[in-house]
């Protein structure tokens, strides 16, 4: 679990982090629009993972192997747990106290309410409101309690009134979860309340975010995929609270909020009917897998979608019904297709539009350049010549701007080898290499793309690409170091106007963790042009599990019923 966070890059975490500005609408409104902002890409981690979290989280820049204790500001080294030493060991505070409701799961590991803390300072804050006064506790400096409450140093008093306001509105009751009240009162122990809301309102306002904040915001999106949206806007937090505390807010009405979520999906080998395989060698779905993969876009209820290895607009009607989406196939597919005889059928690539979102569907164009032949030779060893899939190019105005969207599915069989140069021998054997075919191809690809983004940056038009690269970008050296050329060769710098970010980054921990060989580096990606974020704000890339990982009927390779790869999303908001 230590290496996934380890691997997080800070830089490119920031360049995700969206600047939300909301509405001034009505607190209830503004309300339930943060509670979904709130759980959205929420995917709880099991809690005896947590301490590994946080050891990252809290690392102490300054002194490596130790974490910075959230009460004190103490240097710890991180191996030294409570059961080591009671008194001075560090242990997980949850700051909406887990006797005041936040026991089961998920509000019992959500990173944005732990903290590492001193043990025993950890036992005297126990389930205490939070509000001003009392005499000093002792061991943390400038933090005070008596009977019914708890002050911590001034330093983190921002932190903990933010990540009191995310609790509060991140669970409302729904989906079976707590309702979570912040009150302004002191409040018995059990129950779901917490006091004291408008001292915690005067600590946000005294202790603004910080960057480091931030960068915690940013690395907790990454382990768990959500974001606490008080930290991103100081202003929220007035919006919501202010009128209860009697504090006059001063924001100025706005423009509503406008959003856009955006997903890749490859959902392999996509056929229009039960009991039968689209292609030979993938695996027939029947009635209740169609249901799942449907229950899973309705779930995400994404405004565009790219799609990969669909074999037709029936397939796909299955998955994203045609009321509620506008599906568009890539121009190499051909009416009929899908009725040849299995070995003749093909994948392709694909887009779904809301129609919610897009009344009318955008138009969609084919990039063919990506389609070259692959020259190599099959699984059985039989020479052949096949084409790569075709690139899909739709385009946005996104307050004002001009942005194309590029849905990508790259060849296959080259995810992690050298293209700088390509292997010929291989390592191991020393024999030819069979890789070296797909490996030549995907260079060739890379280079037809690398030309499309430089081209769109030359006529200042920012791009989005999101789809199966095939290609373990985020693969790094012993001291985190990015070393996969595709991407260093895609994201070099030049021309100076171009800089990428991609995402989700770390290892995969989401799709399908249980089942033996899986890739745990991701391969299907979003990748955006930073200059996006001068007019909207981009969610960092989410990649989100089905499910069902202990259905039997989904042991080993038969995950493929519903698809080996998993969903990645983002959403810009302006």
């Amino acid at each position: 679990m230590q290496t996934a966070f380890k691997t997080l890059s800070i830089a490119v975490l920031l360049a995700f982090a969206p600047k939300p500005s909301f509405a001034q609408i009505s607190v209830a409104d503004l309300r339930a629009s943060l509670h979904e902002t709130a759980k959205r890409g929420h995917q709880a981690i099991p809690y005896n993972q947590t301490d590994e979290a946080l050891a990252e989280v809290f690392a102490d820049p300054a002194v490596p192997g130790n974490l910075i204790l959230f009460y004190t500001g103490r240097s710890q080294d991180v191996g030294l747990w409570v059961n080591q030493n009671a008194e001075d060991g560090w242990n997980r505070e949850h700051l909406w106290a887990r006797s005041r409701g936040v026991r089961p799961m998920p509000m019992n590991s959500d990173l944005h309410n732990l903290m590492p803390t001193d043990a025993s300072v950890n036992q005297r804050r126990s389930h205490l409101d939070f509000d001003d006064g009392g005499a000093p506790e002792g061991e943390a400096p400038a933090t005070f309690l008596d009977g019914d409450s708890f002050e911590p140093r001034d330093a983190v008093k921002g932190d903990v009134a933010r990540a009191l306001f995310y609790m509060d509105i991140r669970y409302e009751g729904t989906d079976g979860e707590p309702d979570l009240i912040l009150v302004e009162r002191t409040t018995p122990s059990g129950g779901h309340t917490i006091g004291h809301l408008c001292t915690l309102l005067e600590w946000h306002q005294a202790d603004p975010t910080t960057s480091e904040e931030v960068a915690r915001n940013n690395q907790i999106e990454a382990v768990q995929g959500n974001r606490n949206p008080f930290s991103d806007d100081q202003d929220l937090a007035l919006r919501v609270y202010g009128e209860a505390c009697g504090v006059t807010t001063a924001v100025p009405l706005e423009a509503p909020l406008n959003s856009l979520s955006i997903g890749t999906w490859n959902i392999a080998n996509l056929h229009h009917e039960s009991g039968v395989a689209l292609r030979g060698g993938s695996g027939a779905r029947d009635d209740i897998d169609y249901s799942r993969l449907a229950a899973v876009a309705a779930d995400l209820d994404l405004d565009i979608v790219a799609l990969q290895e669909i074999g037709s607009p029936a397939a796909l009607a299955r998955v994203f019904p045609t009321e509620d989406y506008h599906l568009v196939m890539s121009s190499r597919y051909r009416a009929g297709d899908e009725g040849r005889p299995a070995e003749e059928r093909d994948i392709f690539t694909a887009m779904a539009f809301s129609k919610a979102k897009f009344p009318t569907a955008p138009s969609v164009e084919t990039l063919s350049a990506l389609r070259i032949d692959h020259v190599g030779f099959d699984r059985d060893g039989t020479p052949s010549i096949r084409p790569t899939r075709a690139a899909m190019i739709t385009e946005l105005t996104i307050d004002g701007h001009l942005v194309k969207v590029l849905n990508v599915h790259l060849k296959s069989g080259c995810h992690g080898w050298s293209l700088d140069p390509v292997v010929d021998q291989s390592p191991m054997s020393q024999r030819p290499f069979r890789s070296r075919f797909d490996c030549r191809t995907l260079k060739a690809q890379r280079a037809i793309l690398e030309n499309w983004l430089e081209q769109q940056a030359t006529q200042d038009i920012p791009t989005i690409v999101l789809g199966d690269f095939n290609r373990r970008l985020n693969a790094t050296n012993a001291a985190l170091e990015e070393i996969d050329d595709f991407w260093l060769t895609l994201n070099d710098g030049t021309p100076e106007d171009l800089s990428l970010v991609k995402g989700p980054i770390g290892p995969d921990a989401i799709c399908w963790p249980q089942h033996a060989k899986r890739f745990v580096e991701h391969i299907d990606f979003i990748v955006i042009d930073a200059l996006l974020r001068d007019f909207a704000s981009p969610d960092a890339p989410v990649k989100h599990s089905m499910g069902f990982e202990d259905d039997a009927r989904y042991a080993d390779r038969s995950r493929q019923r519903l698809s080996d790869h998993c969903p990645v999303s983002m959403t810009l908001r302006w």
